[in-house]
């Protein structure tokens, strides 16, 4: 990479901080251009020689923030036989992200709202790419056990991602409200999660009793 091509990457890291601390602190209409280049202390000029309009900014924003959640738990190493506390430590480590970089929270959270144009058909594609990722991770799950009559594998999965996603958005607001501490969440989180997906699996799968 040449110097000029370094310095193109630092400018755009920079106005991309101070986007997301923007649309994170204001959301994509009362978001101001004019106050992130204070923030990132640049020309407009310069914000627009790189992002021509205030939606293609927010388009790399998203990008960016989604990114930065799958890179969260790349970490993470799935062991055969053990999905369910790999599930669990994927649910946790995607929590506190969230808490360490509310600005993502809240731009991703905003951007589950319907959005039209260039925008709404980039968060169909990573909505997908996300809902396919957390359905990987119960694939083993499913795998490990046969499923009641009746039961559809691609149902099964989607009912376990929702019931995940659920737990995890009433922990996220519980905490927005303040009647739950950040530092006690993460293991409530987590056994709250575990319970839910074991009450899942008592009604798809064929567990077999024990004894």
């Amino acid at each position: 990479m040449n110097q000029k091509e370094q310095q193109s990457q630092e400018s755009r890291e920079v106005i991309l901080e101070a986007a997301i601390q923007e649309f994170g602190s204001y959301g994509f209409l009362s978001a101001s251009t004019n106050r992130m280049c204070q923030r990132a202390n640049i020309s407009k000029g310069l914000l627009f020689h790189y992002y021509r309009t205030k939606e293609n900014l927010f388009s790399g924003v998203l990008e960016r923030c989604f990114a930065d959640l799958q890179r969260c738990t790349e970490p993470l190493q799935e062991q055969a036989g053990r999905a369910l506390e790999y599930i669990g430590q994927f649910y946790g480590a995607r929590m506190q992200f969230f808490l360490s970089h509310p600005y993502h929270y809240r731009i991703l959270r905003e951007s589950m709202s319907n959005m039209d144009g260039a925008i709404g058909q980039l968060l169909r594609q990573k909505r997908g790419e996300l809902y396919r990722e957390k359905s990987h991770l119960f694939e083993q799950l499913v795998d490990g056990f046969p499923l009641k009559d009746g039961v559809d594998r691609g149902r099964a999965l989607e009912l376990m991602v929702l019931v995940s996603d659920h737990v995890q958005q009433t922990f996220m607001d519980r905490i927005r409200s303040g009647t739950v501490e950040p530092v006690q969440m993460l293991q409530e989180f987590q056994q709250e999660h575990r319970a839910m997906i074991r009450m899942v699996m008592l009604g798809i799968f064929q567990i077999p009793k024990a004894g």
